[in-house]
């Protein structure tokens, strides 16, 4: 989830945290053509997020880069990496349906979608929300516009995504006062994201 530190600039803090804790790991990266990957791309095939009701507009973009003999795998990577970003930074969702003031929320969702080290560093920012005095509220982002695109997969439990975060609005939750701000539009940025399968879970999980 994306912290703000208040009363530093909403967005300058949002940019740098944006899209959890897995792209701490990796530098952007700037791309002027297609990545070599050991599988071709499926030209121009486009998968709808399979959204609830309330969840992120269509206005959201899933692009998936596979062989067709590994379609399948690499349309679950970013289906659950579209879960996990839709369950706890669509602004739309999470004020529908989330508990964002709710430290075992934040609890379940860390369980839920992140494994290793990103597990840990979601933990660590959870005790840092939910800190008596604490100063950082999570960030979420309303009409977000973004491609993602599976990059390689080195083992048959490793794939590595690249999200494209192209548009949308910041929002802050205050915590302690359970109340909503507007925190600045979304700037441009790529980020390559972790991802292993987790057996016992039957999912794949940000790594």
């Amino acid at each position: 989830m994306p912290l703000v530190s208040v009363p530093l600039k909403w967005r300058l803090a949002l940019v740098l945290a944006i899209l959890n804790v897995s792209a701490c790991n990796t530098a952007p990266l700037t791309v002027t053509s297609p990545v070599a990957t050991p599988t071709p791309a499926l030209s121009g095939q486009l998968i709808s997020p399979a959204l609830a009701p309330t969840a992120v507009p269509e206005k959201s973009t899933v692009v998936v880069t596979a062989k067709s003999s590994a379609d399948s795998v690499s349309k679950a990577v970013v289906a659950d990496w579209e879960e996990m970003f839709r369950t706890t930074q669509s602004y739309e969702y999470v004020k529908a349906n989330g508990r964002p003031d709710d430290k075992e929320w934040w609890i379940e969702q860390a369980k839920r979608f992140y494994i290793g080290r990103a597990h840990a560093v979601q933990q660590q920012q959870i005790e840092l929300m939910f800190w008596q005095g604490a100063r950082m509220t999570p960030g979420f982002i309303q009409d977000a516009r973004y491609t993602v695109e599976v990059q390689n997969c080195p083992s048959a439990t490793e794939c590595a995504l690249q999200v494209r975060m192209q548009s949308g609005k910041y929002w802050a939750y205050n915590i302690s006062q359970k109340s909503w701000s507007e925190a600045g539009p979304v700037e441009p940025v790529t980020r390559t994201i972790s991802m292993r399968y987790d057996s016992a879970a039957g999912r794949w999980m940000v790594n």
